[in-house]
């Protein structure tokens, strides 16, 4: 798994949502930046990275991922 790749995909969906739901887009958009520092700050170590920090950095975009998919969700509720 790439997180760049989805950490970019979903932050390109906060601008949307951020208009429609704003206090989820901000609880998104902090954990973004919370997990961005700590995933490039443990690659930026190369070879004395610890790989099981980083996992646990992955299993935490996956819980993003959820928020964001709920926050869509809303979204969608309130253009209807």
């Amino acid at each position: 798994m790439n997180p760049e790749i989805i950490l970019g995909v979903i932050e390109n969906g906060l601008v949307l949502l951020n208009k429609l739901v704003p206090d989820q887009a901000t609880v998104i958009a902090n954990k973004i930046k919370s997990l961005r520092e700590r995933w490039d700050n443990e690659i930026s170590k190369g070879d004395k990275r610890d790989d099981a920090l980083l996992d646990s950095i992955e299993y935490e975009l996956r819980d993003i991922r959820e928020l964001f998919s709920t926050a869509i969700t809303s979204a969608a509720l309130k253009i209807k």
